[in-house]
């Protein structure tokens, strides 16, 4: 219904995860619920990545609200 096992989108999810492993050796860790970080053992040049994902639903939250911000007397 949704498309998730679609044969498409099953080899890309494939590639993807490939990607990810390759990418995690450059990412944070977090260590215990206190979050302490520990930092990935880079190679000269290399720099840090950070994984930032988003939630769609918060997308449509406020969708259909008749409410705006505008300056005083606009």
């Amino acid at each position: 219904m949704d498309g998730h096992e679609r044969d498409d989108v099953v080899a890309y999810r494939g590639q993807f995860l490939t990607k990810m492993v390759k990418h995690e050796k450059r990412m944070p860790t977090f260590t215990n619920d206190c979050l302490d970080v520990i930092w990935p053992n880079l190679q000269n040049g290399e720099k840090s990545l950070i994984f930032l994902t988003h939630d769609e639903s918060i997308f449509h939250t406020f969708d259909g609200q008749g409410r705006q911000w505008l300056p005083a007397g606009k």
